[in-house]
């Protein structure tokens, strides 16, 4: 019974690394097509695949390096919010604490 168990995850496991490739293919065939779009607007019958794969493997870095800009600036945003509030909480408290004093030395 184990043994069914074990084939039935490793078949699970081989399903999921398919369709992850499948995926990834279509992903790239996507870039090639439109670098071949590319090139094919500028450059009009004067290239050839090496181009296509170039031109596709830069765009790929490109959306990379964009995606990963766009996540460090969300972190980013995310510690300046969290620093603004806990400046807001310091700036409360000694606000309220000027209070205080002030009653105390306007009650003496």
């Amino acid at each position: 019974m184990s043994n069914l168990l074990e084939i039935h995850e490793q078949m699970l496991k081989e399903a999921e690394t398919k369709q992850l490739m499948e995926d990834r293919v279509s992903i790239l065939e996507k870039y090639a097509a439109y670098a071949e779009q590319l090139l094919q607007k500028d450059y009009p019958n004067n290239f050839n695949k090496s181009d296509v794969v170039e031109l596709a493997d830069k765009m790929i870095q490109h959306d990379i390096e964009v995606e990963e800009q766009q996540a460090k600036e969300a972190e980013l945003q995310e510690k300046v919010a969290e620093v603004d509030a806990l400046g807001r909480v310091m700036a409360r408290s000694y606000w309220d604490e000027l209070q205080k004093l002030n009653v105390e030395q306007s009650g003496k």
